[in-house]
């Protein structure tokens, strides 16, 4: 398995009393595999998530990705590791503001930018002009995002994820802002990632986007399991 999670938890404090996020959640996804996780809202699945992502370290538990155990790792070398293997696609989009679609397509470089893994930035920019044309958006190639449409947005967001061409995919609510039909685009450039061998990890509220998965798991209260469970909300 690509990547394994083994009887994580994590739990939240600072307020008045501690929220278990996490609760020895086990969850296997290889390559060539698209997993959803669905539950209500406060469940645990963005901690899973960012947990999964290397975001988030758990109080407890294994989390093995690609045969590296990324919580063992020095600070810059999880970044480092994290912007090779993976890619993150959010409802919120969180490009930047200021800089071009295309620069903003570049970013992930620039967390490898001082590693021996460092693009050549002649092949990324090769790559990400190629990103933005399969996404239809060679024409906006130099504006902010400001001038983008939603859709637009999460596309050049998706341009971003695949740039480094990472193994696996993480998206949180990638078409909670989008109208139907660029939901479809975001699910089908997921669907063929997944078909061209990469894994998807995608945590959502949407029927239809789970729909796209191969296999659904279900969250409630931090703890995983394979079919849906009563809804009580505790955590984010």
């Amino acid at each position: 398995m690509w990547l394994r999670l083994d009887r994580v938890s994590k739990t939240y404090h600072g307020g008045e009393n501690p929220v278990p996020a996490l609760c020895e959640v086990s969850l296997e996804i290889d390559t060539g595999m698209f997993v959803a996780i669905r539950g209500p809202s406060g469940c645990g699945k963005t901690t899973l998530l960012l947990t999964a992502g290397t975001l988030l370290a758990p109080d407890s538990g294994d989390v093995v990705m690609g045969g590296e155990r990324p919580y063992q790792m020095t600070g810059d070398a999880r970044a480092s590791f994290r912007g090779l293997q993976l890619g993150f696609v959010f409802q919120q989009f969180h490009l930047v503001p200021y800089l071009s679609v295309l620069d903003n397509v570049l970013a992930p470089t620039l967390a490898l930018a001082q590693s021996s893994s460092a693009v050549d930035p002649r092949d990324a920019r090769e790559r990400a002009l190629g990103l933005l044309e399969q996404f239809g958006l060679a024409d906006r190639a130099g504006h902010t995002p400001s001038r983008l449409s939603s859709g637009e947005r999460q596309r050049c967001a998706m341009a971003r994820a695949l740039l480094n061409q990472p193994k696996m995919l993480l998206a949180d609510e990638p078409t909670g802002n989008l109208d139907p039909e660029n939901a479809d685009q975001v699910l089908g450039a997921l669907r063929q990632f997944v078909t061209l061998g990469g894994a998807v990890l995608l945590v959502t509220h949407d029927n239809r986007a789970a729909a796209a998965a191969d296999k659904t798991w279900w969250m409630n209260r931090g703890v995983l399991s394979q079919s849906p469970q009563p809804e009580t909300v505790t955590a984010t």
